[in-house]
């Protein structure tokens, strides 16, 4: 697959209108076994080298050719924008669960000011398109042992409530379906990306599980209704 030069200039157009100087999730290292260690170094590299087959259709590597096209150029500058901020600190998010790593992720983007604008002294959400902010990725044992092996990570919703998503008892016919997580195959962030700059809401993105049991690897396919 290759990413459309329109898909790559609308990230970029977003990346720009958001003031942002590159584009890609966070993720977090939760597992600090010595067998991880070597797992973890092969994950940086295969988010590296299938990001870049994602984009450009060919192979880690591959020369690019010196008069590229202009889909080819703008592919260019979305490889060349394209960061993700690994967090790997033992004493910071050794064996963390998802509530806690949302919980930090929060506490650190409005650190950053990045939830607000304050304009006349009152403070306002910015607009959708840093949506992707609030979603990061998460590399745990799971992730490091069969995630790394099957070709995918845990991407997390940050902004996820359980309450807001139980089942009452009463409510007869319903089922639970949004667990907050779900498993998205690597080098296709670019597609999470996009998704979001769709005015999507992240549980309109996610797989459907009825058992909390992920069994779907996102690769960027359609969308549920919410």
């Amino acid at each position: 697959m290759v990413v459309s030069s329109d898909r790559a200039w609308e990230i970029l157009y977003d990346v720009e209108q958001a003031d942002l100087s590159h584009w890609g999730f966070t993720l977090y290292r939760t597992d600090y076994s010595p067998e991880s260690e070597p797992r973890w170094a092969r994950l940086i590299e295969e988010i590296e080298h299938k990001t870049f087959e994602e984009i450009f259709g060919k192979p880690f590597g591959t020369p690019l050719p010196q008069k590229p096209s202009r889909a080819t150029e703008i592919r260019q500058e979305l490889w060349e924008a394209f960061q993700t901020d690994f967090k790997s600190d033992k004493k910071l998010y050794d064996g963390m669960d998802l509530d806690q790593l949302r919980k930090m992720h929060l506490d650190e983007i409005q650190n950053e000011g990045a939830m607000v604008d304050v304009v006349d002294g009152e403070a306002e959400e910015r607009p959708h398109k840093l949506r992707q902010m609030f979603v990061f990725l998460v590399a745990d044992t799971d992730v490091l042992t069969t995630g790394l092996d099957e070709g995918w990570v845990k991407v997390v919703d940050a902004k996820y409530k359980a309450e807001e998503y139980f089942v009452k008892p009463n409510q007869r016919g319903f089922v639970q379906s949004y667990w907050g997580w779900w498993k998205i195959a690597i080098g296709v962030s670019h597609n999470l990306w996009a998704r979001m700059g769709e005015d999507l809401e992240i549980d309109q993105i996610a797989p459907r599980s009825n058992n909390g049991a992920q069994t779907v690897v996102w690769r960027g396919e359609g969308y549920w209704a919410a």
